[in-house]
Formats: structure tokens, C-alpha cells, sequence
């Protein structure tokens, strides 16, 4: 995520805190796609409801960048991220019905874990800790309660 971002983390409550991304979702219209709006709420990893832990290329640190808002706020994050989210949002409806699918677990939306938005970047102690527990954060995820998959994207 880009440090220059209107973006603002507040503190996780315990070394058990995570922050989930909420992936607005949404239909593409005639107009094309809208923008990608995100929600970042903080749980307990062990009450935290179902998600996805995306594990993606950061790529180079380039100037090639597009915008999201999170909570409310436009943020800048890398174009391989903006894809990544872009494709998230859509992923839960079938195009050819224009139904939802039932891939992700809430009504309007997706929660996913990512390093770069669900990390406070600019904070060492934060970052070298869900470093530390990112085995955990995967395993919930990956074969834990939540019985879910992660997601690689390149």
C-alpha cells in the first residue's frame, strides 16, 4: 500500500487480533466495472469468520498503481493487488445467470487476508509480529475451522 495513502490503521486489541479485508462485491454493468471499495475490521483470529488468505507477487516497488478506497478513504495499492481484488469482488456471481454462487460466505461480500492491507506496513512491532503468526493466519484459513482455501495469485 502506498505511505501516502488517507488511510489510517488503528491499533490491533491483542497479539490474537487480526485485521480481514471486505471485498464489496459487485455485478459489471454496462458501464463497466465500479470502483473496488474494502471495509479492513478487526477480529480474533479464533472467532474470526470465514476467509480467504490471498498469497500474491508484491512485484517491484513501481509507479504502476491504481486506487481503491478502504474505508471510505482512496488508497493506492499495486496494480497486481488491484487485479487481485478486482477479480475477488466478482468472484462470487455466475455471469451467465447473474446469480451468486455460493464460493464465499457473506451475502454482499468477502472477507480475504492480505499482508499488505491487513498489515499496518509502518509499524515494525505489528509487522514482525503477523509475521510470526502468519502460520496461524494461513492455517485458519487453509486447513483450520474455517475449512477454506487460500488463494495464489501471480
Amino acid at each position: 500500500m502506498n505511505l501516502k495513502s488517507g488511510y489510517r490503521y488503528s491499533p490491533l486489541e491483542s497479539s490474537d487480533s487480526i485485521r480481514l479485508l471486505q471485498v464489496e462485491n459487485v455485478l459489471c454493468t454496462a458501464k463497466g466495472r465500479g470502483p473496488i471499495r474494502c471495509w479492513i475490521r478487526h477480529f480474533s483470529l479464533s472467532n474470526a469468520p470465514p476467509y480467504r488468505a490471498l498469497s500474491y507477487a508484491w512485484g517491484p516497488d513501481s509507479s504502476s498503481t491504481k486506487k481503491i478506497f478502504l474505508n471510505g478513504k482512496i488508497v493506492q495499492v499495486r496494480r497486481n493487488l488491484w487485479e487481485a481484488l478486482a477479480h475477488i469482488q466478482f468472484a462470487c456471481f455466475d455471469f451467465r445467470t447473474r446469480e451468486k454462487e455460493d464460493v464465499f460466505a457473506e451475502e454482499n461480500s468477502t472477507w480475504v487476508w492480505i499482508d499488505a492491507l491487513c498489515i499496518d506496513q509502518r509499524n515494525v512491532e505489528e509487522r514482525n509480529h503477523q509475521v510470526g503468526v502468519m502460520g496461524r493466519i494461513y492455517g485458519e484459513d487453509l486447513w483450520g475451522s474455517h475449512g477454506g482455501f487460500g488463494v495464489a495469485w501471480m
